[in-house]
């Protein structure tokens, strides 16, 4: 999810004439959103002076960072800690081998080793 919602900034630019005297003048209005990336691909390649995109890419790696850093964390507790207990506790572990195969191979007949 985070590589397909971009953090973004859109700014909108208007251009006004003042009546008295004769002075043009510019307003950008900046707008924070999150837009998904093939929107953004299709706005970024289609810039007008009237509305610019730009990603805000700090944010981005920021957000995929922590996502990762979280992700690793998941990994290391739920699948080996908690796994390395489960397997301590199975009674078809080490000491008590399930039986083999015809051919040698596990249980179910399947090798990594083929």
């Amino acid at each position: 999810m985070t590589l397909v919602f971009v953090p973004c900034t859109t700014t909108t630019t208007s251009l006004r004439l003042d009546p008295y005297s004769r002075v043009y003048i510019r307003t950008t209005i900046p707008k924070n959103s999150y837009v998904l990336l093939p929107r953004y691909i299709l706005q970024k390649s289609r810039a007008q002076d009237r509305e610019k995109i730009h990603a805000r890419s700090f944010e981005w790696a920021a957000f995929m960072v922590l996502i990762a850093v979280l992700g690793t964390f998941d990994y290391v507790v739920f699948c080996r800690y908690f796994g390395r207990r489960r397997r301590q506790a199975d009674p078809g572990g080490p000491e008590n081998p399930a039986p083999a195969g015809k051919d040698g191979t596990g249980p179910s007949g399947f090798s990594l080793l083929r």
